[in-house]
């Protein structure tokens, strides 16, 4: 479209995906992220579409905005490692070029803020047609690492780059074997309306599911299930609370997270809320169930499928039974063996085989035979959301 900004040394008009199947235009903190940032260094966010976490979907609206003559667009969300994140997958056979060093570039500096938790991103870019395509995480602190030091300072030369020497056609999508799907626009100018809350306001955990996928039968409740009946919860599905504000910085954390097959709100019969994440969803017996709110130092972060795991173990108010018992006498109970020094730190997180130890700032994994060191507090809680939704 000749009305674009195309670059060429000066602003871009970019068009912005947000790859999600739970969040909408008005409630998505990546998207938001993307067009202040892309803003603030002279570019323009034209719009800004949900698409589902689906591959064709992804490519359909990627075809649209590249078809529309957009100079350059950017997906957030699907980048990370849960079964739901396809958005590299729909990408890869739709660029005519690779752009690897986009993608090599941000996990290194991730790396820099989480450690090796940065290997789990799948942020991509390549050129569409002649379209430059970036697919970053979900993350608002993702989002902004990956515009202010990637994008941005280098989309205008990139635009013009692409403009100059590439062919006008774009490639055409490949034959799908999944059944045709719509592909549904929410726009800026036209934002979705969050999903209702069921009848009551509440969902009770054994709830089954409506929609497309049929719910599995009824079986014996698992061990998330038992729990939550334990604590008297209540779960309110597709909505949940926002981010403790040290944890929304963490991209590879939240990356993990907004991957889980299904979202709520657990209410407890206290009036604590904690925001839960179902991978692959919250029907299961078997599923892994993470719930998650403020606690010190990052976040309380607590495995309901393993009994007794999770983090902020000192802390008041928390759901693990052993949080204001003394460190050496739960790791004794967990291990058998107290951890070693006179000095054994602070409870950082205990699970069913370890007891993880703060020590200065330092976080390691102590099993009753060797300490492992795990780095920082930060670092430490990415590696064991990964663990602990796998497992």
């Amino acid at each position: 479209m000749s009305g674009h900004r195309e670059g060429h040394g000066g602003a871009v008009d970019v068009a912005v995906l947000v790859v999600s199947s739970t969040r909408t235009v008005a409630d998505d903190g990546g998207g938001t992220v993307i067009a202040e940032r892309l803003a603030a260094a002279g570019h323009r966010a034209i719009s800004r579409t949900v698409v589902g976490d689906e591959v064709e979907l992804i490519r359909k609206a990627v075809r649209k905005a590249v078809e529309d003559g957009v100079p350059a667009v950017i997906l957030t969300g699907g980048t990370g490692m849960a079964p739901a994140d396809v958005t590299p997958d729909a990408l890869a056979p739709l660029f005519t070029r690779r752009l690897d060093g986009f993608g090599e570039l941000f996990r290194m500096l991730s790396f820099d803020e989480v450690g090796a938790a940065a290997m789990l991103s799948q942020a991509v870019a390549g050129v569409v047609g002649k379209t430059p395509v970036f697919a970053v995480p979900g993350s608002p602190a993702a989002c902004r690492l990956a515009v202010d030091r990637l994008i941005a300072p280098e989309l205008s030369h990139l635009v013009g780059l692409v403009r100059e020497g590439a062919t006008t056609a774009t490639p055409a999508l490949p034959t799908l074997d999944e059944p045709t799907a719509e592909l549904e626009i929410v726009t800026e100018e036209q934002p979705a309306a969050p999903p209702a809350a069921p009848t009551g306001g509440r969902t009770r955990v054994d709830m089954r599911h409506t929609g497309d996928a049929p719910a599995p039968a009824a079986t014996e409740d698992g061990p998330w299930q038992r729990r939550i009946k334990e604590l008297g919860g209540t779960i309110q599905l597709d909505r949940r609370e926002p981010f403790p504000d040290e944890v929304e910085r963490m991209a590879p954390v939240v990356d993990v997270l907004v991957g889980a097959g299904d979202v709520g709100v657990l209410t407890l019969e206290d009036g604590r809320t904690y925001s839960i994440w179902g991978f692959p969803d919250l029907r299961r017996p078997s599923s892994k169930v993470l719930v998650l709110r403020e606690g010190w130092p990052l976040c309380e972060l607590v495995a309901l499928h393993r009994h007794g795991t999770g983090t902020t173990v000192t802390g008041p108010g928390g759901l693990l039974t052993s949080r204001d018992a003394d460190v050496a006498e739960v790791a004794t109970a967990v291990v058998g063996r107290p951890p070693p020094g006179d000095e054994p730190g602070e409870l950082f997180a205990v699970a069913g085989d370890a007891v993880f130890l703060d020590r200065n700032g330092k976080v390691s994994r102590w099993d009753g035979h060797k300490e492992h060191p795990l780095g920082t507090a930060r670092q430490a809680l990415a590696s064991l959301v990964l663990e602990w939704s796998r497992r």
